[in-house]
């Protein structure tokens, strides 16, 4: 019976013809109420392993919700509701639940709970578009107990963002957002996004570094099961918190997508830019050029989603350099590691594993394995060229009937030389920043976390990780003295001892504890606190910070 309730509410709400087309963005919050809705088994055939999702598919769950929210607890059952407001649009093209500011100047919808726009326009030949203005302010303070020192720095950012599609069939979004600060500079680059910002990691003298700018784009085309994608946005592949595959922790790239969805069935592509080498070069004339290195990557996976004692992937990733584009990885369906081979072995590719079981409710088991290389013959030694990851994690919700908690325990395995390459620019960096999670290969770690929702306008989080790194031993001017294979900037030389074992080297230890507090003070105001203790021991220094945040978030 429960079949055919969803069927007929998806059939009144018509959402296969009525959604936005476009995505959601990796970071939006309605993707933590999405994972645990799963795990209740409220939803079906939700592909977590890959975001972000379209504005369909997030609308088409939410729906899928609404028809088991018998089963939810209040405080989910008002969140339901509150993501039912933010995607209405999507759900049923009505905007009943927004306000907007203009044209009438209407000042009310400024603290308004309401859905807030710019300024919006729908019309019946399915034209729609969305403006809005978003801006942040984010004070950052930290304690370095060894020294016992702190600095001080806060950030503005601000912009807009326009999204919109066309006849439900082509999508786009446009997103750019200015900043400076104020304070500490080196505390402020603290921040990945920031990190890798080339105008604000300019010398000082240098005009406009203390400012930066981001842009996000993208356009889409979709037709039903099938979505072609051109874009500069976040893709986050992986299970678990921290993800092994692709994280938000490396610069943003340029890419081209597609991605094919039909019951249990999924296929995910990928191919985009990233940046290698840089080095510079002075003319008398010219003045200082910047040369970075062109360098590729290419994803893809199938997904099978059978049951919910049974989700299964496999898939390839490669990344190429010294030479354009090449066809062998432009095509989705290559078997790339056999390309590679043809190709006269110039490339680095990565064949992975991942599982999920969701057989006990509000328990998901989730298994990822990547072979970066391996040689059979070779199991069980210390060879370097078997290097693997292992991730595994626990998603726990079995007191959702008593406390809204959940508990997530994850052990992540990075063997020596993974995302390394004897070739420079195909090591599996972006800017010399990794593409996967901020760990250096030949390293472990343990995370833990619980989050509880006592209200639903707030939401709490707290952690601890715990991090093994066997180091690679250093001459004093920071070259590289003995290669154990912990440094994905340096891979494996001819002239290297070939055995290389899990946390050979230097050991070093990080412990990270961490408490998080996100309240939406009016709907699309978000104010969130956040402090970080860490402590580690490395082989030149030891660190024993105490960072703290409080940012205000606001769209309008």
């Amino acid at each position: 019976m429960k079949k055919y309730s969803i069927i007929l509410l998806l059939f009144l709400f018509q959402i296969n013809f009525f959604a936005q087309v476009g995505f959601v963005e990796y970071d939006n919050s309605v993707y933590r109420f999405l994972k645990r809705m799963n795990s209740l088994q409220l939803i079906t055939n939700y592909n977590e392993f890959h975001l972000p999702k379209t504005r369909s598919d997030v609308a088409e769950k939410l729906i899928e919700v609404s028809v088991n929210s018998k089963s939810l607890n209040e405080t989910d059952k008002l969140l339901l509701k509150e993501y039912l407001k933010e995607f209405q649009f999507d759900v049923n093209r009505e905007l009943n639940q927004s306000k907007q500011f203009l044209p009438d100047f209407d000042f009310n919808y400024i603290f308004s709970e309401k859905e807030k726009y710019l300024y919006s326009y729908n019309d019946t030949n399915n034209v729609n578009f969305f403006v809005n203005f978003i801006g942040s302010f984010e004070t950052i303070a930290n304690n370095d107990r060894i020294l016992n020192s702190t600095s001080n720095t806060s950030l503005v950012n601000y912009g807009g963002q326009i999204r919109g599609s066309f006849k439900d069939w082509f999508g786009f979004s446009i997103k750019a957002t200015n900043g400076t600060f104020f304070g500490d500079k080196n505390l402020a680059l603290t921040k990945s996004n920031l990190k890798y910002n080339y105008k604000f990691n300019l010398p000082e003298s240098s005009a406009g570094s203390n400012y930066f700018d981001e842009t996000e784009a993208y356009a889409t085309a979709d037709f039903d099961f099938i979505n072609l994608k051109i874009g500069r946005d976040r893709n986050i592949i992986g299970y678990n918190s921290v993800n092994s595959i692709i994280s938000d922790y490396a610069p943003q790239s340029d890419y081209i997508g597609l991605s094919l969805n039909y019951k249990s069935f999924s296929f995910d592509y990928l191919h985009g830019k990233l940046f290698g080498n840089y080095s510079q070069t002075w003319d008398s004339t010219e003045g200082s050029r910047n040369i970075v290195d062109d360098k590729y990557f290419a994803y893809h996976r199938i997904g099978l989603n059978l049951s919910k004692h049974f989700n299964f992937g496999i898939g390839e990733i490669v990344v190429y350099s010294d030479r354009n584009l090449d066809f062998s990885y432009l095509n989705p369906f290559n078997f790339y590691k056999s390309v590679e081979h043809a190709n006269q072995d110039r490339d680095n590719s990565m064949l992975f594993f991942d599982f999920k079981n969701n057989s006990i409710d509000n328990l998901t088991l989730y298994a990822s394995v990547l072979l970066d290389d391996i040689d059979f013959g070779k199991i069980g030694t210390a060879w370097f060229g078997n290097q693997a990851i292992i991730d595994l994690g626990i998603y726990s919700n079995n007191f959702y009937k008593y406390i809204p908690i959940t508990l997530e325990l994850q052990y992540l395995r990075i063997d020596p030389y993974v995302y390394t390459h004897r070739i420079f620019n195909n090591n599996f960096t972006s800017l010399n920043a990794s593409l996967g999670p901020d760990l250096q290969p030949n390293s472990d770690m343990i995370h833990f976390s619980a989050e509880y929702i006592p209200h639903y306008k707030l939401f709490l989080k707290t952690g601890f990780r715990f991090i093994r790194h066997g180091a690679n031993e250093l001459n004093n001017d920071g070259s590289v003295k003995v290669n154990h294979g912990g440094d994905v900037l340096v891979g494996y030389r001819t002239f290297d001892n070939p055995d290389a074992r899990l946390l050979e080297g230097i050991l070093e230890l990080s412990r990270n504890i961490y408490f998080i507090a996100e309240y939406e003070i009016v709907n699309n105001y978000l104010a969130r606190f956040r402090i970080d203790y860490t402590s580690e021991s490395k082989q030149n220094s030891s660190v024993k910070n105490l960072l703290s945040s409080f940012s205000i978030i606001f769209k309008i």
